[in-house]
């Protein structure tokens, strides 16, 4: 039987502030911790004091814990939402694992250190910006340390690591399938149970199937079909349940999961997105979790008051350049929202043939190693519709096509189904022509970021505000039989600061700017969708202490502290009157 124990809550921290601490042995279970800071996790050591506002560098936390129990047969996987950036963990003194990425969840084995009585775990944590390969530039604030939920699963005999439910309409049935994929110690025929339930926790199916499982590593796939499902859509977010459990041939029960899952279809057809064989328009908002308190880490209040918001502005999917809490996807199920999944491939520029980027080995390994955990720890999630492989890259560089390929192809080795998607930025003002270059080939849904209006004339004030080149593009990409979907634009505004809406900066005229482009969307009704960028303001290194952005992007709907701008209630009206 699978135990949780959750490892949430008091710490021990210790930055290296100062180089004379570099190198300690702080792995070593005895060290004497007494003088560490106690910390909660999740959380972002940015957050904990004021002098570790802006510390970018390296960290280390601890824990000790209690097992109560083990057995020869025992099988322990730490399991991390997501550490920023890079991380090595020790287990009792001894390496177990390294993972490097900030904002994916990963597993660690701890089968071979875990023993029975006190544990310490150990954490070196690196953000330092240098190392960091993906996000090639820092767009938002490198919050550092342990920032989402972490936990010891323990099982026996077997783990499994990964557990993926799918269920699509089909007449008046529901046909769906589990792959579970599953680490073992040794070879043993088990018995997989599987039972779904309904929301009211009514049992639609049920089936018990045996399996010979090898030692090491297998997949086994299982399908199941039940009658007059009621599908999750936008108006309908309807969930049901799928446990399942393995167990041995004397009836013991080895390992067990459980998982929400929707039955429901998304693809693309033509220009156009369909929901379970409907035509949706998506009235979108892109959001990047950062919060005056929490930061990056996003607990429960966070999630609720901003889903809050959002669904006040008659939003009904949401864009963010990396991938989503759990505990946020598992709101978005419940309140019919979609998602536009992304990996944190932002802005690669990639000027010259030579650049590592596209042509390194390690960069590629990487990419494709976050594009496969995104997917890996969304997957069953119904409101997940699309995965997006990148934002604002160099898509002309030669070996552009190649890299992005290879992230598609790692996509469709897990799932086959969601449509792909990529945000592109590059804009030739000479023919009025968004240029994708190969990537328009490799990908089900073309999403267009444009500051048309904004950063033309925060750059030179005299220019009159003129969307008549963005007209000119957007009617061009009605060319493409694949559906294009605004992915960012926008304008920044001071919070509070009001005048009349032809003066940059101010409220009015961030309304005005809305105005005006949603009025230019409108006209071109190939287009699928809309992400205005964004919900809130955040902590952008990007941008200067220059009186205006002042360290932060302003082009929230919302300020920093969630206080609500002009142009709020202006979305609200556009998308309520939006058919």
């Amino acid at each position: 039987m699978r135990k949780r124990i959750s490892l949430n809550g008091t710490w021990f921290f210790l930055a290296e502030l100062e180089p004379v601490y570099h190198g300690l042995n702080y792995k070593n279970p005895h060290w004497d911790r007494r003088n560490w800071e106690r910390v909660k996790i999740p959380g972002c050591w940015n957050k904990y004091a004021e002098k570790y506002a802006f510390f970018e560098g390296v960290a280390w936390y601890a824990r000790e814990f209690c097992i109560n129990e083990t057995t020869t047969h025992t099988m322990a996987h730490f399991k991390f939402g997501a550490i920023n950036y890079l991380s090595d963990i020790f287990l009792n003194g001894a390496h177990i694992g390294t993972h490097e990425g900030g904002y994916t969840e990963f597993l660690a084995d701890a089968t071979s250190g875990i023993k029975k009585g006190n544990n310490v775990v150990a954490i070196r944590v690196d953000n330092r910006r240098h190392i960091i390969k993906f996000p090639a530039v820092m767009g938002w604030f490198n919050y550092g340390g342990i920032y989402k939920d972490v936990e010891l699963v323990l099982s026996r005999r077997i783990f499994i690591e990964h557990f993926f439910v799918s269920a699509f309409p089909q007449l008046n049935n529901a046909k769906g399938e589990i792959i579970l994929k599953i680490k073992s110690e040794s070879s043993f025929s088990a018995e997989c149970n599987l039972k779904i339930t309904d929301n009211s926790e009514k049992v639609v199916y049920q089936d018990s199937k045996n399996y010979d499982i090898s030692a090491g590593n297998s997949d086994l796939a299982q399908s199941f079909r039940f009658e007059s499902p009621q599908t999750w859509d936008m108006a309908n977010p309807y969930l049901y349940k799928a446990m399942l459990e393995v167990k041995d041939k004397e009836g013991s029960v080895l390992d067990n999961v459980s998982s929400n899952f929707g039955v429901r279809n998304i693809k693309t057809e033509g220009q156009k997105i369909l929901l379970n064989d409907k035509v949706v328009k998506l009235k979108g908002i892109c959001y990047l979790p950062d919060h005056p308190k929490t930061g990056i880490m996003l607990n429960s209040f966070v999630i609720k008051s901003d889903l809050k918001d959002m669904k006040e502005l008659g939003v009904n999917a949401i864009r963010c350049h990396f991938p989503l809490d759990e505990r946020f996807l598992d709101e978005c199920d419940k309140r019919g929202i979609l998602v536009w999944s992304e990996v944190p491939i932002y802005c690669v520029y990639a000027k010259d043939k030579k650049t590592i980027h596209f042509t390194e080995k390690g960069y590629t390994v990487l990419a494709k190693q976050m594009i496969r955990e995104m997917v890996i720890q969304s997957y069953n999630h119904p409101s997940i519709a699309i995965w997006s492989i990148g934002n604002e890259c160099n898509e002309s560089h030669p070996a552009a096509k190649e890299f992005f390929k290879n992230l598609v192809l790692e996509i469709r080795q897990i799932d086959k189904n969601r449509p792909i998607g990529y945000a592109c930025c590059a804009f030739d003002s000479t023919s009025c022509t968004f240029t994708l270059g190969a990537i328009g080939e490799i990908i089900d849904c073309i999403g267009i970021n444009e500051y048309m209006g904004w950063y033309d004339r925060c750059h030179d004030p005299s220019k009159k505000f003129d969307l008549s080149n963005l007209d000119k593009a957007l009617a061009k990409l009605k060319s493409f039989n694949k559906p294009v979907i605004m992915t960012e634009f926008a304008a920044d505004a001071v919070g509070g600061y009001r005048a009349d809406e032809s003066m940059l900066w101010s409220e009015e005229y961030q309304s005005f700017f809305y105005r005006e482009t949603f009025k230019l969307i409108q006209k071109h009704r190939h287009i699928a969708g809309t992400f205005p960028f964004l919900y809130n303001d955040y902590m952008d290194p990007s941008k200067p202490v220059d009186g205006h952005w002042d360290g932060q992007n302003l082009k929230g709907f919302v300020t920093y502290n969630r206080i609500k701008k002009l142009s709020f209630e202006t979305l609200r009206q556009i998308y309520k009157n939006l058919r």
